[in-house]
């Protein structure tokens, strides 16, 4: 397993796997981390980041995920909460998302666990405000099912809701007790998270007007103090529900006083200043309240991002780019270099997945000679030769920048060859050009798709230079566009005439590509630049009639593994 600082180097990967994984759709650029309940953004990374950072973005794109698979979007809006009841039901829902995700992928619930460690545990969370301090309890209550290091905290909070509001928080545990074991979707947090709310409403109410001196006891006020509360505990119970079972580490006795006491608050209320201070909380807007998990996630991966800077890291997005068929001569061209191509790959095919038997003692019996049984000798079996075959992939990515103006009908037609040659050898071959236009704040980093993998390879490649040369986030968006198939070997040729927007980002790209097994080629035209990036790795070409031996000699050493140097 690669290293921590390694898959923080490829992390643009790391996202793209897991956008792949979970069926989202995950973007890394721009200037803020967001979700739009279809999209996660993550801002651009930094080409530097601390350990730590790796543990946020993957957790949030963790819940995130969580949230767009399986939080019902519709049924939120529809429900028209108020702030608290909003912040209430993120808690609850945050807690239901997150176990159904480690319910469907079990590694999540590692990740989730050490995400919610790193943020909560350890952290003082008693401000002395009843806006932030019972959202808090109701927030730790929740997460500490799954995470015991936050009980201490959890049971501070609790010591300190019991001096200021006696009696409330063992009528909120009754509805939490039933969210852990009943809450199985939006619809059941946003009931869940009503109830609560409608629980702090009551204990806000004024406490009612006091008996009437001399009005007879009826027979249920003669009864002792104890079945009085037992009576009200029961009357309580037969309007909420049934008693909650105790949590594992809770003292049962301390429990039934706590429900008896929840009890005479019911009828009795909260003093004053206490359901004043909690009309507070009912009335607070949602930017007064604590931040949910994803919020400060979001937050801090934001305040971790350098930007939208020259060297920031990100990956293209795919944008539009108008294709047009090649000309008649340059396709003629084309199919001229093509051919010639193709004819000497099939011969390098065969020779490599020529398979040659050798004699042994082991394997399958050569009847042919058994005849030396005869004089003792146990030679007769027939053992195959290791294949070494071309299974591998291969990604065209065309520089269409406006330096390629001159030269954009020698790499448009040169694509188009290379493609036609590697599908016929049965080769897995993809097409892309970058830029594909100015995207979202005017970014150039865009790729469009000439030809997915999987596709048949068609003439319409003919396309406009103009923009920036965003190589590095092109390599990232290849990458990531490969790492789903099924080929060993997966190689990226990069047509291009000169130098990348970002050097840095560049190298910083090529290096986790090596580090991740694919192998990137460098296709200069006209221009000498590609070899300072790619030493050893790379053609320069100036017209087509030498496409195919130089192309034949790069992928030669390339396929057959000749020369590994980057």
């Amino acid at each position: 397993m690669k290293n921590t600082r390694a898959v923080l180097r490829a992390l643009p990967l790391v996202a793209s796997a897991l956008g792949s994984k979970y069926g989202v759709r995950v973007v890394i650029g721009g200037n803020q981390a967001r979700t739009d309940g279809r999209t996660i953004t993550l801002p651009s990374l930094p080409l530097d980041m601390p350990e730590t950072f790796l543990l946020l973005v993957r957790g949030y794109l963790d819940h995130e995920a969580g949230h767009i698979r399986e939080t019902d979007f519709d049924a939120l809006r529809g429900a028209r909460l108020s702030p608290l009841e909003h912040h209430v039901w993120n808690s609850i829902e945050d807690w239901r998302v997150e176990r159904r995700m480690a319910e469907i992928f079990p590694g999540c619930r590692h990740n989730f666990n050490r995400l919610v460690r790193h943020v909560f545990a350890g952290s003082a969370m008693v401000s002395g405000s009843p806006v932030q301090d019972i959202p808090n309890w109701l927030l730790l209550v929740i997460r500490s099912w799954d995470v015991p290091e936050l009980v201490a905290s959890r049971d501070e909070l609790a010591r300190h809701m019991d001096r200021e509001f006696p009696g409330l928080r063992a009528r909120l545990e009754s509805v939490l007790y039933a969210v852990r074991a009943l809450c199985r979707s939006t619809g059941d947090a946003l009931d869940y998270a009503r109830r609560i709310v409608r629980l702090l409403e009551q204990a806000a109410q004024p406490q009612p007007a006091s008996r009437a001196p001399g009005k007879q006891k009826s027979p249920r006020d003669a009864s002792t103090p104890g079945q009085k509360a037992d009576a009200g505990q029961a009357a309580d119970q037969k309007e909420d529900g049934p008693a909650p079972v105790a949590l594992p580490d809770s003292n049962p006795e301390t429990d039934r006083h706590q429900a008896i006491a929840a009890g005479e608050t019911r009828r009795k209320g909260l003093p004053a200043k206490a359901a004043k201070r909690l009309k507070a909380l009912l009335d607070a807007p949602g930017d007064a309240l604590p931040s949910n998990l994803g919020s400060v996630l979001a937050q801090a991966i934001t305040e971790a991002a350098p930007g939208d800077g020259k060297d920031a890291l990100r990956v293209a997005v795919v944008g539009h780019k108008p294709l047009l068929p090649l000309s008649e001569q340059e396709r003629k061209d084309a199919l001229r270099a093509s051919t010639a191509l193709q004819a000497r790959l099939h011969g390098l095919l065969q020779a490599s997945t020529l398979v040659r038997c050798a004699t042994g003692r082991r394997g399958r019996l050569d009847t042919g000679r058994l005849h030396r049984l005869a004089v003792d000798d146990t030679w007769v079996f027939r053992r195959k030769g290791l294949r070494q075959g071309m299974d591998s992939a291969v990604h065209l990515l065309l520089d269409c920048s406006s330096s390629m103006d001159k030269g954009m009908e020698l790499a448009c037609a040169a694509s188009y060859a290379l493609a036609r040659a590697l599908e016929a050898c049965a080769v897995n071959v993809g097409v892309s050009a970058f830029p594909a236009g100015a995207g979202e704040n005017r970014s150039w980093a865009t790729v469009a798709p000439l030809v997915r993998h999987g596709q048949r390879v068609h003439p319409h490649m003919a396309v406009r230079a103009y923009g920036r040369t965003p190589l590095a986030e092109a390599l990232w968006w290849a990458m990531g566009a490969m790492l789903p198939l099924p080929q060993r070997r997966k190689l990226i040729l990069v047509v291009t005439d000169g130098e990348p927007d970002s050097l840095p980002c560049a190298r910083r790209a090529l290096e986790a590509a090596r580090q991740h097994g694919f192998e990137v080629l460098g296709v200069g035209i006209a221009n000498s630049a590609v070899r300072a990036l790619l030493p050893r790795r790379n053609i320069v070409i100036q017209d087509m009639r030498e496409l195919c031996p130089a192309l034949f000699q790069l992928l030669h050493r390339a396929m057959l593994g000749t020369d590994r140097a980057a």
